[in-house]
């Protein structure tokens, strides 16, 4: 029973061992994962900031197309006829407020992708939270498992000295507990084999949560690298636009100028 109890121990002692050393390599990785889903998170804020600020750059050359526009309304009906600088002014507005609504568009999945990762971070914070608590618990079983199965060898090397006298005459009263320590290892291996099944849940448990927020931030990068193409390609778009604007009209100005000095000359 003695060499049982021992073998128990050594067995629960490496068990104890490997599974801190798991539980390590389990919190240092998500941890690590954790670092990495707040650094994609800070990104992604400043690209919803940027987001925002091309929004708002859209604005004053919005109010100044929609004037100029209300301000050609005003002139005589002889002189409102649909000019180039007209066309312009229209497809300046449309391609303007087709920027602001994409980009509003981008603003609203950016804002879900930040609330997406936070969501993640905090599993994530969560989960290193509780592993690490349970690794603290880990170590400490394991200093007093060293220190008892120090004890128990003692024990099991002095009682196999002084038991060798006396070992032919004990057969027929060591049965009862060697059935007992029997079924007490039957129960031991049915508990180890259910332990072993519950760490395998829980390192698949730790790798799918691992393997999750790396999809969150690989959404989160895609994300952010066609925001970054939208502000570029809306801000060109913008400017190409305001310029073939100012550029009808200062030509329209320039053809009115010329048909007042024909005018004044004949």
């Amino acid at each position: 029973v003695m060499s049982d109890n021992l073998g128990m121990y050594n067995e629960l002692h490496s068990s104890l061992e490997q599974k801190v050393r798991t539980s390590q390599r389990l919190v240092e990785k998500l941890q690590l994962r954790a670092q990495s889903v707040e650094n994609s998170l800070q990104h992604t804020k400043q690209t919803l900031v940027k987001l925002e600020e091309a929004l708002v750059s859209k604005d004053a050359p919005l109010t100044l197309c929609a004037w100029r526009m209300e301000q050609r309304e005003r002139r005589p009906l002889r002189e409102q006829v649909r000019d180039a600088a007209e066309v312009c002014l229209e497809m300046e507005k449309a391609t303007l407020i087709d920027a602001q609504q994409k980009l509003k568009e981008f603003i609203k999945k950016t804002r879900a992708a930040i609330t997406s990762l936070e969501g993640k971070l905090e599993e994530l914070r969560y989960d290193i939270q509780q592993k690490s608590q349970a690794l603290s618990v880990d170590e400490l079983c394991l200093r007093t498992t060293s220190r008892s199965l120090e004890t128990v060898s003692e024990r099991s090397t002095f009682l196999r000295q002084g038991g060798q006298a006396s070992s032919g005459c004990s057969g027929g009263r060591n049965l009862p507990s060697k059935i007992r320590g029997g079924a007490q290892l039957a129960r031991h291996e049915v508990a180890s084999q259910e332990g072993s099944r519950n760490e395998m849940l829980r390192q698949q448990e730790a790798l799918r949560l691992n393997q999750s927020a790396i999809h969150r931030e690989q959404a989160a990068k895609e994300l952010r690298e066609e925001a970054s193409k939208l502000i570029q390609r809306v801000a060109r778009a913008a400017e190409d636009a305001t310029a073939k604007t100012d550029k009808s009209m200062k030509d329209r100005v320039n053809e009115n100028q010329q048909m007042w000095r024909r005018l004044e000359s004949e």
